[in-house]
């Protein structure tokens, strides 16, 4: 028969080597933080929307409405597969553009509202591109008028002067907070 003393002792030896023999396994390596992407926002803000974004919104504007013109009125709803393509190019570009606009250094103060009215647009875009998909011209207009309001509000808040890039004038700085 054991001692009464020997018995806890015993189990604290025990319990030692257990902790002991789980402190000698390697510990798994930290997983590792992944970098910032290198964002490039050398080209100035002003000529990523005359580039990219306006010339995408004409090509989705160019499905719906109609011209009045010397020769009469012309309808400009999509009629050949190709003209649909070219409203969902349109759309689609739009809503790429949204994301671009968005990465740090093009982002305009206040942060908030600019992140909010580039995604709205782009979800007014995403509803644009789905109804060219499905061949709706009755939709197109009422989208592409809410598109233009949603354009034309976010450029009335954040207007960015245009610059004279040709004589190497740098573009605008993003607006800081005062």
């Amino acid at each position: 028969m054991m001692q009464p003393v020997v018995k806890p002792v015993l189990i604290l030896v025990a319990g030692a080597i257990v902790l002991a023999s789980g402190c000698g396994k390697p510990q798994p390596a930290p997983t590792p933080v992944a970098a910032a992407p290198p964002f490039n926002t050398d080209l100035p803000i002003n000529e990523v929307m005359d580039h990219v974004m306006n010339p995408a919104g004409y090509q989705f504007w160019s499905g719906w409405g109609g011209i009045d013109d010397k020769d009469g009125y012309h309808n400009l709803t999509p009629k050949t597969d190709a003209d649909w393509d070219r409203v969902e190019n349109g759309a689609t570009t739009i809503m790429v553009a949204t994301n671009a606009i968005m990465v740090p250094g093009y982002a305009r103060f206040p942060e908030s509202d600019w992140y909010a009215a580039a995604d709205k647009v782009a979800k007014i875009a995403a509803e644009g591109r789905a109804a060219a998909e499905r061949r709706d011209a009755h939709a197109l207009g009422d989208i592409g008028e809410r598109l233009d309001a949603a354009c034309d509000v976010c450029h009335a808040k954040f207007a960015i002067p245009k610059t004279d890039t040709a004589k190497g004038k740098p573009g605008p700085a993003p607006v800081k907070a005062p």
